[in-house]
């Protein structure tokens, strides 16, 4: 079977065909998400991440000086390349055109076999590491990925910068891992996300701290039933740094 799929990034995509022997998938994206204090953790460490092709989606700091993001929010559509490094940059603590701090890209690394025009074949290689041009600020405190993917039922929690709420920070602070079996290589979940909300991280807690599973990509449906789905960290491999600073 054939479920849609569509890509998180804030400007406006088609829809994809996923293949997919998924079961049926038990809950759904929840229906709303609400505003958080962007200056506190671990919401500090997500960004607003914009690009020069007036396009925005979601980053969070793995590092003091690298950031995890989508790859297709790197690609612009209408040239059909990817865009220059310095021609992105993250806005941390960002909140309705205030901002803590603005942190401008040096690099990127993209996914291996990443091909835009084969989105459906190459979604488990939508992710880039972004490397900054100078370190984060200390009251930054960076989210260190996870070293396994999260079980069906594990707790999650995800924030981003959505279309219609582009301004301001919104997360789902109750969602979890969904049952989902033969997700593609991806992490299938609840929790809300809407477009702009590409690079937003699936983030676990333990003890009080805040570590990364993986970024949400894309919406997909089965059984008439909506998900989201995340590229695990563990499928990014040496391009992570081995913790945050």
């Amino acid at each position: 079977m054939r479920s849609p799929v569509l890509l998180l990034a804030a400007t406006l995509l088609p829809c994809l065909a996923l293949m997919s022997s998924a079961g049926a998938v038990e809950g759904a994206v929840h229906p709303a998400s609400t505003k958080v204090d962007v200056t506190a953790y671990p919401w500090s460490a997500i960004g607003k991440f914009n690009n020069s092709a007036r396009g925005s989606c979601t980053a969070v700091a793995i590092s003091r000086t690298e950031v995890l993001t989508a790859a297709h929010c790197i690609f612009n559509r209408r040239t059909n390349r990817f865009l220059q490094a310095g021609s992105l940059h993250v806005l941390f603590g960002y909140d309705r055109g205030n901002y803590t701090h603005h942190a401008l890209v040096n690099s990127y690394v993209l996914g291996p076999g990443y091909d835009p025009a084969k989105e459906s074949k190459t979604i488990t290689s939508d992710w880039a590491v972004v490397t900054l041009t100078a370190p984060l600020p200390a009251s930054i405190r960076p989210l260190s990925p996870t070293s396994g993917i999260p079980t069906p039922g594990t707790p999650l929690m995800t924030a981003g910068y959505e279309r219609g709420t582009s301004h301001v920070m919104t997360a789902d602070e109750s969602c979890e891992v969904l049952p989902l079996a033969k997700a593609s290589g991806l992490i299938a979940n609840d929790c809300h996300v809407a477009q702009g909300a590409s690079g937003s991280p699936l983030i676990v807690m333990d003890g009080g701290v805040a570590s990364v599973a993986g970024i949400e990509v894309a919406i997909g449906n089965h059984a008439g039933k909506d998900f989201a789905l995340a590229v695990p960290v563990t499928g990014i491999g040496a391009a992570l740094p081995h913790q945050a600073e």
